[in-house]
């Protein structure tokens, strides 16, 4: 069905939809536009074929790049724990509709995560690089 199709970039419409980062004010319509997609039967298993993320992962990668962001300009706002509380609920809700029949993958464990198991290998590298490059000064 179309509804489960990928793009030229290997997405669902699932995924796509959990590109956006959400404010807490649309959050409710961010959750009912997920459950509609589900509703017409968007299959939530299929992994997107350039990160191995389902759209679990989609979501946790978007909302991971949130909190940074908050956790940057929001914790001077006096408001920032009740806001907190607030996404800690609606992530709750989003995590059960959005879990795989069969569980999270690692890349949705990573999305989760600071960092990935990826970046740090690419940090690893980069480090050995430019030490290796450094020892020949």
């Amino acid at each position: 069905a179309a509804i489960n199709d990928l793009d030229k970039n290997g997405y669902t419409p699932l995924h796509c939809a959990l590109f956006g980062t959400p404010s807490l004010r649309d959050a409710d319509m961010y959750y009912r536009a997920v459950q509609h997609l589900l509703g017409l039967r968007a299959d939530k298993n299929i992994v997107d074929i350039s990160s191995g993320r389902t759209p679990l992962g989609q979501y946790r990668s978007v909302i991971r790049s949130r909190n940074e962001f908050d956790h940057v300009f929001d914790s001077a706002n006096p408001e920032f724990g009740d806001t907190h509380e607030a996404w800690n609920s609606i992530d709750r809700r989003m995590v059960k509709v959005l879990m795989p029949d069969g569980g999270e993958t690692d890349a949705d464990r990573d999305a989760a995560s600071d960092q990935s198991s990826e970046s740090l290998e690419d940090e690893a590298l980069f480090d050995a690089l430019v030490l290796g490059a450094l020892g020949d000064y």
